[in-house]
């Protein structure tokens, strides 16, 4: 416990709650914690946890997988970090020899708990062909490896951050995607 905080990780919160529209607590598999204020940022898991309050922010659970390639022999970096709003892609470093890219995604079809966690033949090259859009240099590129998780969108793509109005106490950071880490250096 630090500043009056204290994180748990491996604890899953399965329910807020609430008397008189105020945190009272939270419901956890380790039993209930009671407090006065709750920072909801749960990723994928924000929209159950919201419902059991009466709220629906139109969240939207999607699938994202990322490739990682290694910079072709004749590539003299460095390798800048790009939002590619055109291409609906984003890459950055790895490492001294390897680029990130994140370019296949899609409105989840299965369970959060159950979905495909590797990108497909067809993503990888679709993020080849996308890092090549950027930097021909990729074209041939190779493929060091790849997976897929889940994120939670907001309908405008942007994120919610606020306390929210009807229940006292209660704060969120939802349905950012992991973007507001992206362009908040920006």
């Amino acid at each position: 416990v630090q500043l009056g905080v204290e994180v748990r990780t491996g604890c899953e919160a399965t329910r807020i709650l609430t008397e008189h529209d105020r945190v009272t607590g939270v419901e956890t598999s380790d039993g209930t914690i009671s407090t006065g204020a709750v920072v909801l940022a749960t990723g994928v898991r924000a929209p159950a946890l919201l419902a059991g309050l009466g709220l629906d922010y139109g969240l939207t659970p999607n699938r994202s997988a990322v490739a990682i390639f290694r910079w072709p022999l004749d590539y003299r970096g460095p390798q800048p970090v790009v939002i590619d709003a055109i291409n609906d892609a984003w890459m950055r470093p790895e490492s001294e020899v390897t680029t990130l890219i994140g370019a296949e995604s899609g409105s989840a079809t299965t369970s959060l708990d159950d979905y495909d966690e590797t990108i497909s033949p067809a993503g990888v090259n679709n993020a080849r062909a996308t890092l090549a859009n950027r930097f021909p240099a990729f074209a041939n590129a190779l493929m060091r490896g790849g997976w897929a998780g889940m994120y939670m969108m907001s309908p405008d793509h942007h994120p919610i951050i606020d306390q929210i109005p009807s229940v006292g106490g209660l704060y969120c950071m939802i349905g950012d995607s992991g973007s507001s880490f992206k362009t908040g250096p920006a």
